[in-house]
């Protein structure tokens, strides 16, 4: 079963192009699906930037923070609308891990809806990788940064405790997710 959660703008932003950003969540005993929408009027609104290598959370894209409770270490994915994505290791609050230390991570799955008003994009990720034990409660903090036509940013999440936006602040991740593995498979 999907549960809905609708995600707020940091105070401190503004979003006249945007009227609501949702991301839907399951689980299952394999995997974590997370359904992100953006709707609003999306001819102000930056979905794809072309050109040079993009950092993605610099432009239109959603987020997903995944750690253990109790533990330190956390992931950090971004999705753009154009279907690109990043994984990035942290060993602690903002802390990466280098890039090239080895860890290989299954690739997302992921599909892209856009109509005038709404873009969609539903990503599945496999949930057995090394950084994630399957026995243990998960914490998850879901996000996304909008950028308009001017290159101004939003920043949407479920929760902003900061007085600046930062998706990293793991006292914003509020949703916890059972360990899969006592988990019924769909």
């Amino acid at each position: 079963m999907e549960n809905t959660y609708e995600l707020l703008c940091h105070p401190a932003a503004r979003y006249e192009h945007v009227s609501a950003v949702c991301v839907g969540i399951c689980q299952s005993s394999t995997e974590l699906r997370l359904r992100f929408r953006l709707e609003g009027d999306l001819q102000r609104i930056r979905l794809n930037p072309l050109g040079e290598p993009l950092q993605l959370w610099q432009h239109t894209c959603f987020e997903a923070f995944i750690g253990i409770v109790g533990n330190e270490p956390y992931l950090e994915f971004n999705f753009a609308p154009s279907g690109e994505w990043r994984v990035h290791n942290f060993l602690a609050y903002r802390d990466r891990e280098p890039e090239d230390s080895g860890q290989q991570l299954p690739s997302p799955l992921i599909a892209v809806r856009t109509t005038d008003r709404q873009v969609e994009l539903d990503v599945r990720l496999v949930l057995a990788v090394s950084t994630i034990d399957s026995r243990a409660t998960l914490r998850l903090g879901v996000a996304a940064i909008v950028e308009a036509d001017d290159g101004s940013l939003s920043y949407w999440a479920l929760r902003h405790s900061s007085e600046k936006p930062d998706f990293h602040c793991a006292n914003d991740w509020v949703l916890r997710l059972q360990p899969p593995s006592s988990l019924k498979t769909p």
